[in-house]
């Protein structure tokens, strides 16, 4: 049942000490749209585990740790969840080092940093997770090894790893916060300096002015900090800000909307032994560095989560209420307008602490696992703790009485050159029916869209009701002229904006990174079908970029190879120089060579290589050299016609005449052409000579044409028979071919 109280809240100016904040507009009945939905469990109960949202949409379960009779196994096991079909599945990659208590972070690229934690010993490894594998790879090690940190993607694609514990209450680091890892370099370093004191159980908060607030934290046995600390990427330094009104550990900060961090609860450690879980919250303000109180939440929290909704409000769920380690399975909204906490009626499935709590792509909230108080859900059968750790997951729903268009998922792929493949799906993630919209591709260099990104098309979006979605593909050209480099493609729902959302800074999704490079080729090649030793010929070729992006200068080398291989052998004609080509452009014309003096007669090919210099880095390199078809250099001898009578007697003369003619590229010396009878059309061995004649020296393209005198033997047997007649009969002229010198005319023999 849903609380039906009122609360309506609009958008509006909110005073600071540091000036004024636009917050988003936030309209709502009490508890209306928001409430807790079971979805499917996880394959394996999980506490003090990660969860990563991935690139495509999916959530990444990692490690953490479970109990079975009353003792701690530590997971290796990792599972995915897939918000289109609300289920988990186990991954076949696993963890190299169990662990739990451990840190992840999404790095730029698509893979997740894993590090430290705790499996019988605090861990200093790290391990990388890469989606398009499902495998896990070494990460290297960290210099501030230990367990309840916290890791902070930063802009600049490097990872910021905070504090730590390793047992006694050694910190992990001496002298530094804590490590930076750089995926460029796969390496650790040490960062922070040493101004700011060594804790665990803290928050790291990134903010919108790219600084980290570190806040809170255990100091040592009995003892929280209420201090907190900015550590600033470019210098690699933390230096202290203002304090919190109250010490804190196992609390959470929230970046809103309107850039301040919220903190709430936790647990305070005042050094008399006590740990009293707390229900007051308080605002950090980054314009002035200080803390300020708001509302308090409705009950204790200490161990839960806290989530910014797409609405601006903050979802906390769960936590610990008392020292006495009692979960609850409830949740409350903290709207950052009006300051304060209101409950939300529906519950989770169970109580929890230490679960996890990721927004997937639609706005939804999945809550999966924690530890449980024995007796909300099964109790084993013997268990030595008042609780047990959780396979059940939950999703909350905040969805206002409004559309909410947004881009769930993207994907871009390389098609026909040069255009682009796109799938996308558009959501309706708001609590009320969208009219028709179109969303809108652009390519961007930075994956952020602003007024230099390029509009490359769109895709029409049918009315979606409530929660509804839209799925399909997109073909799109990406324009010629553009540079090589790393792009994403930009959608983003409604662009044309013609539907009023609840929320319109959520429209835009990105796909990962596209590297776009140009791809020169050799699309076609004609030289002269024969040519001379020491010639020179004309060879036309058309160089194309069948890339994505525009090629700058570059030639066309020409090569002579006997084997239609480019190596070392080969002897280099010339180069044709060709223009910058945008993508799908082409170049073509002719270059003058010439057939080197000293090439023996032969069957050649002319080779062309596409950027032949190297010079431009393009996405294919194997694919630059084309082969002509053959190119025959030297004379080549053939007979052309042939003619002889039908029939002719045994012991008779007959006249036969042919024509040969020098087929090839280079001038023939003088031959002889031979006649031939045999009983088949092969010249053998076993065939008789008949006649021959003389040929003069033929000129490329000449022909010489005459008769001979053949006698028919007496002795040869009556019945069909063929004359043959080979040019070059004695093999005197080298030439291109000697494979193409005969041809054959029958003759019947009569007694």
């Amino acid at each position: 049942m849903r609380n039906t109280s009122r609360r309506m809240n609009a958008s509006l100016v909110v005073a600071a000490a540091s000036g004024l904040f636009i917050v988003s507009l936030i309209t709502r009945v009490e508890g209306q749209g928001a409430f807790f939905d079971p979805t499917g469990s996880m394959n394996t109960p999980r506490t003090q585990h990660t969860a990563q949202l991935l690139l495509d949409g999916h959530v990444l379960i990692i490690g953490g740790s479970q109990i079975i009779d009353g003792d701690a196994h530590f997971l290796g096991s990792t599972e995915l969840y897939d918000p289109g079909t609300r289920t988990f599945s186990l991954l076949s990659g696993t963890l190299s080092t169990p662990r739990s208590q451990h840190v992840a972070a999404l790095l730029q690229d698509g893979r997740v940093l894993i590090a430290d934690g705790y499996a019988n010993g605090f861990l200093t490894t790290a391990e990388l997770y890469d989606p398009t594998t499902d495998s896990f790879s070494p990460a290297g090690k960290t210099h501030c090894p230990g367990e309840r940190q916290t890791a902070t993607l930063l802009p600049n694609g490097k990872v910021l790893i905070i504090g730590g514990y390793n047992g006694n209450f050694v910190w992990g680091c001496d002298t530094e916060i804590g490590d930076l890892y750089d995926p460029t370099t796969g390496t650790f370093t040490p960062t922070g300096g040493s101004g700011v004191p060594q804790r665990n159980n803290h928050t790291a908060t990134l903010l919108q002015d790219e600084i980290v607030l570190i806040a809170g934290g255990r100091a040592d046995v009995g003892h929280a900090w209420n201090s907190a600390a900015l550590y600033d990427p470019s210098s690699g330094i933390a230096t202290p800000t203002g304090s919190m009104s109250q010490a804190r550990i196992s609390h959470e900060a929230t970046l809103l909307q309107d850039g301040r961090v919220l903190i709430t609860g936790g647990r305070q450690g005042d050094g008399s032994g006590h740990w009293p879980v707390l229900a007051s919250a308080e605002l950090y303000d980054p314009a002035t560095g200080t803390f300020s109180p708001t509302g308090d939440m409705t009950m204790p929290r200490s161990l839960h989560q806290a989530t910014l909704l797409d609405t601006g409000e903050v979802l906390i769920s769960g936590g610990e209420t008392s020292e006495d380690n009692t979960f609850t399975a409830t949740g409350e909204l903290y709207d950052p307008i009006t300051g304060s906490f209101s409950p939300i009626t529906a519950t989770m499935s169970n109580g929890r602490r230490n679960h996890t709590a990721t927004k997937v792509l639609n706005g939804d909230v999945l809550i999966a696992g924690g530890d449980y108080n024995v007796g909300t859900q099964p109790a084993p059968p013997t268990p030595l703790l008042p609780w047990n750790v959780a396979a059940s997951a939950d999703l909350f729903t905040s969805r206002l009485p409004s559309p909410d268009l947004l881009v769930s998922a993207l994907s871009a792929a390389t098609g026909a050159s040069p255009t682009l493949s796109l799938t996308d799906t558009t959501r309706n993630q708001g609590g009320a029916a969208a009219a028709a919209s179109t969303t809108k591709f652009y390519l961007s260099a930075d994956g952020t869209l602003d007024g230099g990104d390029t509009l490359l098309g769109g895709r029409g979006i049918p009315g979606l009701a409530a929660a509804a979605s839209s799925a399909g593909s997109s073909s799109v050209t990406v324009p010629g002229a553009t540079a090589p480099g790393a792009y994403y493609v930009i959608a983003k729902a409604d662009a044309d904006n013609v539907v009023t959302e609840i929320a319109e800074g959520n429209n835009t999704k990105a796909s990962r990174s596209l590297i776009l490079r140009p791809d020169l080729t050799v699309r076609s090649l004609s030289p002269p079908s024969t040519a001379a030793a020491g010639a020179t010929i004309s060879v036309t070729d058309t160089t194309k970029n069948q890339g994505w992006a525009a090629a700058g200068l570059s030639g066309t080398n020409l090569y002579v190879s006997s084997d239609a291989k480019l190596d070392a052998g080969d002897v280099f004609l010339g180069t044709r120089g060709i223009a910058g080509l945008n993508a799908a452009a082409t170049s073509a014309g002719a270059t003058s060579v010439t057939i080197p003096a000293g090439a023996a007669p032969g069957t050649y090919y002319i080779l062309a290589k596409a950027d032949g210099g190297n010079v431009i880095q393009e996405t294919v390199e194997k694919n630059n050299i084309r082969k002509s078809s053959a190119v025959s250099v030297g004379p080549d001898l053939t007979v052309f016609s042939l003619s002889a009578p039908s029939s002719a007697v045994k012991g008779a003369t007959v006249s036969v005449t042919d024509t040969i003619k020098n087929q090839g590229g280079g001038a023939a010396g003088v031959s002889t052409t031979r006649i031939y009878l045999s009983t088949d059309k092969t010249l053998d061995g076993d065939d008789v000579l008949v006649g021959s004649r003389g040929v003069p020296g033929l000129a490329p393209g000449a022909s010489s044409s005459g008769a001979a005198s053949v006698a028919i033997p007496a002795s040869t047997a009556t019945g069909t028979f063929y004359l043959i007649a080979k040019a070059d009969g004695d093999d005197a002229v080298v030439e291109a071919k000697e494979n193409n010198n005969v041809k054959v005319k029958s003759i019947t023999v009569s007694p």
